[in-house]
């Protein structure tokens, strides 16, 4: 009869222990930033086991793929995670030893050498204004610019419906 009892305890404590596992789908973030989306994870007392590959497209992925089978996330060296109820998310945290070294390059750009040339450009607005009092006006503004070796001008105009036109010419050594 003890056997019997010591064999029921121990039946029921193996059921207990087993049963108590949880199945979740949950979104995996490594330090900040989203890694896995959706993964099974198995919860027993706050560890997650998966069999996925939970880290093979982030910076881990050599890490990662060291790890065979189900894998305790929460009980990995170096890394600690944290479960978000209300978001259905595992926040894992890894030490920056585990991230391979990042080497910054600049590669040098080839530009072009600063040259002179000749150029020109013309350029228009028209406006047209209807007012409330029956008349109406036509703006016309254009510019006018050109471009040598070493003189750069530039030639305004205004014209108004009136005939008025008004002529600023600039120049400048450049």
């Amino acid at each position: 009869m003890y056997i019997l009892v010591k064999l029921m305890l121990g039946v029921g404590a193996f059921y207990s222990s087993t049963s108590s596992a949880e199945t979740l789908f949950l979104d995996v973030y490594l330090n900040g930033k989203p890694v896995s989306e959706l993964v099974q994870f198995e919860n027993k007392n706050n560890h997650f086991w998966s069999t996925d590959d939970v880290l093979g497209d982030s910076l881990l992925a050599d890490y990662a793929s060291e790890l065979k089978g189900k894998v305790d996330y929460c009980g990995l060296q170096s890394i600690s995670c944290k479960y978000s109820y209300e978001k259905q998310r595992l926040y894992l945290t890894a030490d920056a030893d585990l991230f391979p070294d990042q080497v910054i390059t600049s590669k040098r750009k080839n530009t072009l050498a600063i040259t002179k040339s000749r150029g020109a450009l013309l350029n228009y607005d028209i406006y047209y204004r209807n007012y409330e009092s029956g008349s109406a006006t036509t703006d016309i503004f254009s510019n006018g610019e050109h471009f040598l070796n070493w003189v750069f001008s530039k030639l305004r105009q205004i014209c108004v419906k009136s005939g008025i036109v008004l002529v600023t010419p600039l120049f400048q050594r450049g």
